[in-house]
């Protein structure tokens, strides 16, 4: 598809195009009129302007030149089964309530908007991945209009009391560190281990700083475990807000008992911060699923009603390959 699109209505003419820098200010207008709250600026520069892997955003706009709908995300330099890809994450994902009901014969513009942006952005065969977290009512609307499917193995929600952490048994030889600024050592942890995730974003060193040490709003814990030689084994990135301690992000080297480590100094920074609750999101059927359970954590009712969700278009991957081996955090989406 071409970049640029003129739609004719009964409503009146609209142009489909990219974002430019230059919508920033009419774009924020957009969001806070269609998500009715207010939205921190630099929020918005973090996510769609500083992020060093792009961005991919679709506006469609008025005669007047105002945007009415948006469809958006983040391309991530990602891995499927050993080979470099990216996957796409979509977000904010919008549109004006003062003309949800502008039509072009059976399509609206919110679809328009949408289909434009899987043209524009999904052509490459290792960039045509998308996924995305929707509440049940953006997911049906997806679903009908633009391809969305659920994935079968959803996120696994769990949460316990933070007084019963157990501690692991034996403990490693190592130390427990929180990292203050982020260094090239988390290249060295991620290429050691990468090959245990079959399918997700690269947590290297240049994500692990924009999504968690860049992020201008959020002041997260990084924890990490090192062993006897100084070298990470393991991390998790904690956000201490409203009663709870939110893992956000995990990874560790398989059959460690690093995990548990780090979630017996949580009990503790939770008992001196007065937080009695610890909860994760987390792809189910994995070491580090399992390693939450065994520290003390167990499953329940997820509370935000996210449903993760996969679409390819046509680069001969298997969406039932996706959802098998898909691995997903807190730290994939942008809710924490």
């Amino acid at each position: 598809m071409e970049m640029e699109k003129n739609i004719e209505t009964p409503q009146g003419g609209f142009l489909i195009r990219p974002y430019r820098d230059s919508d920033e200010d009419k774009v924020i207008a957009l969001w806070e009129t269609a998500f009715g709250r207010k939205l921190d600026r630099k929020v918005w520069r973090w996510k769609f302007h500083e992020c060093p892997f792009g961005r991919r955003v679709m506006l469609c706009l008025s005669e007047a030149g105002d945007p009415v709908y948006m469809y958006s995300g983040i391309p991530y330099p990602s891995v499927w089964e050993g080979r470099d890809i990216r996957l796409t994450q979509l977000i904010d994902n919008m549109s004006h309530p003062g003309h949800r009901q502008a039509v072009n014969g059976r399509k609206g513009l919110f679809t328009l908007t949408g289909e434009a942006f899987f043209s524009v952005y999904g052509q490459d065969p290792d960039s045509d991945i998308f996924y995305g977290f929707p509440g049940h009512r953006h997911f049906k609307l997806g679903n009908l209009l633009l391809g969305y499917l659920k994935l079968a193995k959803q996120l696994l929600y769990l949460e316990g009391e933070s007084r019963e952490i157990r501690k692991p048994f034996p403990c490693p030889a190592g130390k427990l560190e929180v990292l203050e600024s982020p260094g090239p050592e988390l290249d060295e942890f991620w290429r050691r281990v990468s090959p245990h995730f079959r399918i997700c974003v690269k947590r290297d060193f240049t994500f692990l700083k924009w999504r968690y040490f860049d992020h201008p709003s959020n002041r997260y814990r990084f924890y990490v475990w090192r062993d006897f030689r100084g070298r990470i084994r393991a991390y998790a990135v904690v956000l201490f807000r409203d009663r709870y301690a939110t893992i956000v992000d995990l990874a560790a080297i398989p059959r460690g008992r690093e995990v548990g480590r780090i979630m017996a100094a949580l009990r503790k920074e939770c008992r001196d911060q007065g937080v009695e609750r610890i909860r994760a999101w987390i792809s189910p059927d994995n070491f580090l699923a399992d390693q939450l359970v065994n520290s003390g954590l167990a499953p329940g009712q997820e509370p935000t009603g996210i449903i993760l969700t996969g679409r390819i278009l046509s680069s001969g991957r298997s969406i039932d390959r996706m959802e098998r081996n898909i691995f997903c955090t807190m730290g994939d989406a942008d809710l924490f």
